[in-house]
């Protein structure tokens, strides 16, 4: 059996039990009783009186399936659809989470949020019941925190990828993409994404063989000085319709998004690069919770 933290934030919510307050009745540290709340169970004297406190039997708060499966048993989910996925997105990017908890993009009004994340209020606002359903959020009073941020990544980025393929894009063949290092993407216009992306944020670790440029304008210039010819598919330079409203570093998009990008590639050495790229900008972003 698998403990499931989402359970025990919907028996804690609907008994108006706080995680506080939890912390206080139970006499145990409140990042003991968050880290309940993201995936790791009390053990022994912990477990029997959180039970007692809650009235039910252990065997209610734990899973037959793992953890990673019941976050996807929800029927009729779209956390981890196209509108999910811009969500999720915004979320984890924010640059005020954990920074200035409180006072991130989570809390913000739902009307701010959805202008971020390009989407009705009415969507977030089922977005976000869904995600407290499969125990991805957890409400404290009037504040609200993103918790078991390893699941919920690994299930953004397999949506992401059946997104991919529905993004619209051009792609292009050229005799060599060396000339990539000389572009200034963003007085250009565009963001480099996967393989070019990847150099640039592991000192050049990797070496590209093939250009993602995230884009909504038509980058004539780039295409003469490259002399780039068009392809119904394939080809080793790819336009992509932008995921959504971002401001990129070192002319890059959001390192989450460029390990997505490398990881759906299914190249060994850009599974490499994507491995050097969490462990540098996203581990803060995946395990704070």
């Amino acid at each position: 059996m698998n403990w499931n933290g989402g359970k025990l934030n919907n028996l804690c919510d609907k008994q108006e039990i706080s995680p506080s307050e939890l912390s206080e009745r139970l006499g145990v540290s409140r990042p003991a009783v968050y880290r309940w709340f993201s995936g790791s169970d009390p053990r022994g004297s912990q477990l029997l009186q959180l039970c007692e406190l809650l009235e039910v039997d252990p065997r209610d708060l734990y899973d037959e399936k793992p953890a990673e499966e019941s976050a996807l048993l929800v029927a009729g989910g779209k956390l981890f659809k196209k509108t999910g996925i811009k969500l999720v997105y915004a979320l984890l990017t924010d640059p005020r989470l954990d920074e200035d908890w409180g006072n991130d993009l989570l809390n913000v009004p739902v009307r701010e949020l959805a202008d971020k994340a390009s989407m009705s209020t009415g969507s977030v606002s089922e977005l976000l019941t869904e995600m407290k359903t499969r125990g991805f959020l957890l409400t404290d009073g009037r504040f609200k925190r993103l918790v078991n941020r390893k699941v919920l990544f690994d299930q953004w980025l397999n949506g992401y990828m059946e997104y991919r393929f529905t993004v619209r894009k051009q792609c292009f063949k050229a005799d060599t993409v060396s000339w990539w290092k000389n572009r200034k993407p963003e007085q250009e216009g565009f963001l480099w994404g996967g393989e070019p992306a990847g150099a640039v944020l592991t000192d050049h670790f990797l070496r590209p063989s093939k250009l993602t440029l995230y884009t909504d304008q038509p980058l004539y210039d780039l295409v003469l000085d490259g002399d780039l010819h068009q392809l119904p598919a394939g080809g080793n330079v790819e336009f992509l319709e932008p995921f959504m409203k971002t401001d990129g570093e070192q002319g890059c998009a959001h390192p989450l998004l460029v390990y997505a990008d490398l990881i759906y590639s299914s190249d060994d050495r850009n599974t490499e690069t994507a491995g050097r790229i969490r462990d540098r900008y996203l581990r803060r972003i995946l395990e704070s919770d």
